[in-house]
């Protein structure tokens, strides 16, 4: 009991130890500069995966309907659906107020 006691102490003065350190940015220290820049990057990373995606849908939706497969165009649909809401999530976060564009 008293080894799970140190090793919880010791995690705990491990996680304040880190999250404590101060990150900077250029010359300045900024953590909201940083985060937004992240956050940009990251809705960035999603659009060109939802370009992928919506790509890989159209693509499956013209194999379904040559080969007559049912089954593949309500997976070509969905992929297709989820690339548009990849592609267009940054606009509703920024539309709702979460983010700013």
């Amino acid at each position: 009991m008293k080894l799970l006691n140190a090793l919880r102490y010791l995690k705990t003065r491990a996680f304040l130890s880190i999250s404590s350190v101060d990150i900077k940015v250029g010359d300045t220290t900024s953590t909201d500069n940083l985060m937004g820049t992240i956050i940009a990057w990251m809705l960035k990373l999603v659009q060109y995966i939802g370009i992928g995606i919506l790509v890989w849908g159209v693509i499956e939706i013209v194999l379904s309907f040559t080969q007559d497969m049912p089954d593949k165009k309500i997976k070509g649909i969905t992929l297709a659906f989820s690339g548009a809401v990849c592609i267009g999530l940054k606009a509703v976060l920024g539309t709702l107020g979460i983010i700013q564009t």
